[in-house]
Parts: structure tokens; sequence; C-alpha cells
């Protein structure tokens, strides 16, 4: 088993040693990223090169021939401080650089601005905006940070900077959710912003800090044990008390203050953690919150007068109408997602307030800090200095993404440089490929949250550590014996749990929709009067609106049955999308399941690491005959199958199948006309 462990891990390294991709800037390639090696003066070049031809820098060639093709452009590459092609405004601090010449999608953008160490352009204020629309030789029309494409949240930067500043175009009022357009491009004339289809080639506008410095990670999570009223719900230094009658939301506000308190403020997941369980468990209620806005341009304040820090929208939000203030945020539903409201609405709302932080944590008894121990929710967790290989000391699960960012918060106060891992009790026992929860007191959990690394899980038989420093909390495949680790200690100090009711697999499926011996029902789109292909984006939002998601996969089994169906229902070889996707900018190259399925399988195969793939960023399955085996396959657990997954570019028009689980009422909601 270690044989075959290093001899994928020496695969590997073959991807990883190739130089990263380098994009370009003036020439005739309209910012194209070069072509290496490439042939010049009958000499085969690896890198950027100097000489008297072209005047200005490091040049390249963007196809394999500049004597045959003379295709160039300037070298974009990491530098310090705001030189040669970047320019500071020392206003802001900011340093931008504009690449008016370019025409790229927006991920082809937002990885040669990354590549610099920088980002696609973020605007956090009017003065920005300003500032940019200012500029000489900007273009008309460009790229800007702005997506949609983490699909369980709205709007976001891709530099994760918070959301409170719009310039939306008045055509997004109306923008629905089928259309597929998740990236925003900037107008310089009207100085607005409109969503476009994002394999659209624009021009685009990095931007970095004049020092270059990433920014700073969130302060630790320390647990301050607070003492409130009896009415008030006691959180980190906070009292919150949910108030169940429904008001406008300046009705709310000068309620809250009546009790010397605001409405409620959210800084950071751990606060949506809190809403999440303790204030609005499984509550599809609209509450809240104190975020506002009254200006044109439109820039979100908190109502208590703290910095926005943090932004945390739902699908198509913010969504705010055209030239029309003021606008109020409330937040709904499981995750707490926040979307626009009118302030006149009446809804349930939240006041806060600052409370009593004990200097004797009263749960010392549970978690006593003597011995290291830090309590989050109903468990304790404790950091062991030990490097040991792995299940040596404990064997830590993780659930959510919210446990994940305290975990995050226990790693970064022990360890403040890069090359630190803490074991999880993830592991591939059986190297099939599929990872699962190992024993914890001799039961086993279910896996609910994943948080992989960049084209994580990538071998079989591995065991999985969270790395420290720069891709903080990420999970990482290691060797179960040879690597060394520390470990991460967890004990339940909560009420007895009720275990979950599974779902049935006898559940039916609704008229029109297979299913197999699984808990998923498929329909494949072949006779409908809908559109034969279609992008990712548009297919996957068409399958929303019925309710579920494009095909998603726990295990390799629930893919062969997939593929079973399938070949019931068309005869020849297809391409299909599944939900499988690198879109999200924050995800760091890692592979996620559209309806948010934790990634348990290892699935890519090696060879689609290279840069070449690094702007295709959404799977399609091909399902073969039997008889074409030979042809290509995919291979698990020393056998082929009769299909395979390949990366596309997500503009790639192809056939699609929707998802949805097995026993949830279903309403076929779309109209085959409309949705055309």
């Amino acid at each position: 088993a270690l044989a075959g462990w290093l001899e994928e891990h020496i695969k590997l390294t073959v991807f990883i040693v190739f130089p990263l991709e380098i994009y370009t800037r003036d020439g005739n390639s309209y910012g194209k990223p070069c072509e290496f090696p490439f042939l010049f003066n009958k000499t085969w070049h690896h890198d950027c090169i100097h000489n008297e031809m072209f005047q200005g820098g490091e040049w390249c060639s963007t196809t394999s021939s500049f004597s045959q093709h003379g295709k160039w452009g300037f070298c974009l590459k990491p530098e310090d401080g705001c030189q040669d092609t970047w320019e500071h405004d020392e206003k802001s601090g900011s340093c931008y650089q504009i690449n008016t010449q370019a025409a790229l999608s927006w991920k082809e953008a937002y990885v040669s601005c990354q590549r610099q160490g920088a980002d696609l352009l973020s605007i956090r204020s009017a003065s920005e905006l300003n500032y940019i629309q200012a500029k000489d030789g900007i273009a008309e029309i460009f790229w800007i940070g702005l997506n949609q494409l983490d699909l369980s949240g709205g709007w976001q930067w891709s530099d994760h900077t918070p959301l409170n500043f719009l310039s939306w175009a008045p055509e997004m009022q109306n923008t629905p959710l089928l259309d597929g357009t998740g990236c925003v491009a900037m107008n310089a004339d009207a100085g607005n912003w409109q969503s476009y289809p994002c394999e659209t080639a624009l021009p685009y506008v990095c931007k970095k800090q004049f020092n270059n410095t990433n920014a700073e990670f969130p302060g630790v999570q320390n647990y301050l044990e607070t003492e409130c009223e009896s009415d008030w719900n006691p959180h980190n230094g906070f009292c919150y008390k949910a108030i169940n009658n429904s008001a406008s939301w300046k009705d709310a506000y000068h309620s809250c203050n009546a009790s010397n308190s605001n409405l409620i403020s959210i800084h950071s997941l751990a606060d949506v953690e809190l809403v999440v369980t303790k204030l609005h468990n499984e509550t599809e209620d609209q509450v809240w919150t104190g975020f506002m806005n009254e200006d044109i341009p439109a820039l979100f304040k908190w109502s208590d007068g703290s910095e926005v820090a943090f932004t945390y929208w739902d699908q198509n939000e913010p969504n705010i109408p055209f030239n029309n203030t003021p606008n109020c945020v409330a937040y709904s539903g499981k995750l707490s997602r926040w979307n626009i409201q009118s302030c006149e609405q009446k809804l349930k709302y939240v006041c806060m307030k600052k409370g009593k932080v004990l200097d004797v944590p009263k749960s010392a008894k549970d978690c006593p800090s003597s011995e290291g121990w830090k309590k989050h929710g109903d468990f304790c967790y404790k950091i062991d200095q030990n490097e040991v290989s792995f299940g040596k000391l404990c064997n830590l699960t993780i659930t959510n993404r919210f446990e994940q960012e305290f975990i995050n918060s226990l790693i970064r106060r022990n360890s403040k440089v890069e090359g630190k891992y803490f074991w999880t009790g993830l592991q591939d026992s059986k190297s099939s490929g599929e990872y699962s929860w190992g024993s914890v007191d001799g039961n086993y959990e279910k896996l609910t949250y994943t948080n992989w690394g960049s084209f994580q899980p990538d071998i079989r038989g591995g065991c999985v550590v969270m790395s420290s420093g720069k891709h903080l909390g990420k999970w990482e495949v290691m060797d179960c014996q040879t690597f060394k680790a520390y470990s991460i200690c967890k004990k339940y100090i909560g009420p007895k749990k009720e275990p979950d009711t599974p779902p049935k697999v006898t559940d039916p499926c609704p008229q029109g929709w297979q299913g197999g011996s699984g808990l998923a029902c498929y329909k494949f789109f072949h006779k409908e009067r809908v559109l034969r292909t279609r992008t990712w984006e548009e297919a996957e939002r068409f399958c929303e609106a019925l309710g579920g998601h494009l095909p998603s996969f726990s295990s390799l089994e629930e893919m062969r049955e997939f593929h079973k169906i399938l070949r019931k229902t068309i005869s020849n070889d297809r391409w299909v999308w599944v939900g499988l996707n690198k879109r999200d900018p924050g995800s760091l190259e890692t592979w996620q399941w559209s309806d948010n399925k934790p990634m348990s399988t290892v699935l890519m195969p090696a060879e689609f690491k290279e840069d070449e793939y690094d702007t295709r960023d959404c799977a399609a399955l091909k399902t073969l005959k039997s008889m074409r085996r030979s042809y290509m396959f995919f291979h698990f657990e020393d056998r082929s199958e009769d299909f395979y997954l390949k990366p596309f570019h997500c503009g790639s028009k192809l056939e699609w199948v929707c998802q949805i689980p097995k026993g949830r009422p279903y309403g076929d909601s779309y109209n085959p006309v409309k949705s055309k």
C-alpha cells in the first residue's frame, strides 16, 4: 500500500513542477498567457526574455513559435510596490493595473491578477469608484472582482472584502437567476456595474495594496463567558434577545434603543453561528438586522456604528431597487443569509447589547483551561503538542463551516508559521478512494462537511491533515504511517443527542423522474421543449428552479448507479454536466458539488492539474458503451468504468441532468418556452 501511495505522489509532483502560467499585456495577443516553450531565433525559450526587438520589459510569445505566428506580449509577473505597470493611489494606499487591451474571460482575468500577487478590482466607496472612472485610457467596459460563483450565497468580491458599497446598473433589478450571468463588469462612463456571462472576453483591472502584504487573518476566537439578564442570550461578550413581535425596521430600531440596546450587527461567521444555533434554529422567518442604506450610490452601514468587516448575502443579493432608498437588510433560512427588504415590512428582530464578561468562566469544570481545553458550542477542544502518526491520540471530526472556523482559530493561536499540520479523523481506510470519519467512541459519524485544499483529495489510501499558515485549515491527504502531525482532541459536553432519521431508499420519485437503489431521482431533458444544450451555470440554475441541482455523488457506487440509469435513457456516447465545479474563487481550486454535498471521493485524474485546466472549472461526465471501454476509461480500485469525468470551460454548451432527493415534495416550476 505504501509503494502505491508513493507512486501516486511521484506522479503528482510531475504536474506541480510545471511553471505557473504567465499572462501578458500590450503586444498583439489581447492579454493571452505565454506559451512555454516558444521558438524564437532558432532557440526554444522556457521563460520570458529581454531583447532589443521589444523595448519595455520582458516579453514572450503566446504561441509555440514566434517566428511563425508573431504573437507576443509583455510578461505580467509579481513585483514589489507599484512600479512599471501599476499606478499608486496614495490616498487609499492601493495600486491599480489597468489592462485595457486585454480580452479575457472573468476567470482568466482573475488568474492573471492572482499570479501577480493581486486580485481583480474591488470598489469599497464612491471616492474609489470616481478614481477608477477618471483614469486615462480606461476601457469602456471591464471586469471587476464582483461575482456570484459560490452558489450557496450571493454577490461577493473575489478578494473577500465586504460588499457594502453598490453601484448596480438599472437592469440588475430584474436579472433572473436562470440567466446564468455570474460575473460583473463595470461601465466606466456610467460608473455602474452589470452582470455578464463569465466567458465574455473583456479588459480588466487588478488591485493590490502598496506594500503587497496579504490581508491579516481574522482575530483568534476567544470564548468569553458572559453574564446577561435572565431573558437575554449570552454569547462571547454580548447579550442577544430575539423579539417575536413583528415591526418595521424603524420601529424595531427604536424598540431596541428603548432597552439600551441596538439592532443586531454581524461581523463574522461566529456571529452567524450564534444566529443559526441559538436565536432562530431551523426557522425560515425573516429577521431584521441593523444593516441599512440611505445613500445613492448605496453604502450599507450598521446602525450601531460598528465597522463593516463581513457580509453574508443570499443568492442574487444585494438586490436593491434602482435609486430608491432606504434599503434594510434581514436574514432568513437555515444558513441565515442576508437579503434586502422594504423597510416598512413588518418582521421579527434581534436586539444586542454588551454583557458582563466573567473573570472565571463557569464552564471550567467541563473544559478546564488549566489543561488547555477551549469551549465551543457543546464541545471542548485541546491541541496536543506532540507530533505523531495518524490516530495515535485523537480522531477529530468536523461537522460544519462554523466548527472549522473555530478550529482555524485554535491552529492560528498555536502555530504562526507555515508547514505545521494537524490530524483530522478522516481517512480512506480501504484504499478505495472514498474518505470517511474513523470511529469515535465506537461510533461512526456521517461526513457532512469538507474543507479540501487545492486539488484534494488527490490519492487513495491516505489520512487527512489540516495546514497552518497561508492555507489555514485546508485539508490535505498524507501517508497515515510515515507522516507526523499534531493532534486536536474533542469531547462532547452537551445533552444526550438523538440519532438522525436517515431518508429511505424506498421513497418514490416524481412522475417522469428515474430513481435507482440510491437516495436520488434523475431527469434527463432530451425530449422536453427546452434547449438541448446549456452552459454549466444555465443548467445548474435550471435544476435549481425545479428544486434540485446538477448530479452529485457521495461514492463511486452512486456514480455507477447514475451511469446505469443514463444508459437506459440514451443509446449513444454523451457528455452531460454534473455538479462538480471549482468556480468559486474562494475555493482555492478545490472541486466542490453545487448542492454543497461533501466531497468524499477521489474523482479528478491527476493530468487535469496542469495550467491549461486552470480556467476549466466545471466537470462533465461522459458515458460510454461497454464495447468502447478501451477508448478511454475512468480507473478506480483496479477496474475500469464505462464513464469518466473531465474539466470543461463553464461556458461550453452541453446536455445536462437534474437531480432531486427521493421523498422531497416536487413542483414542476419551470416554463419550457420561457427557459429557452
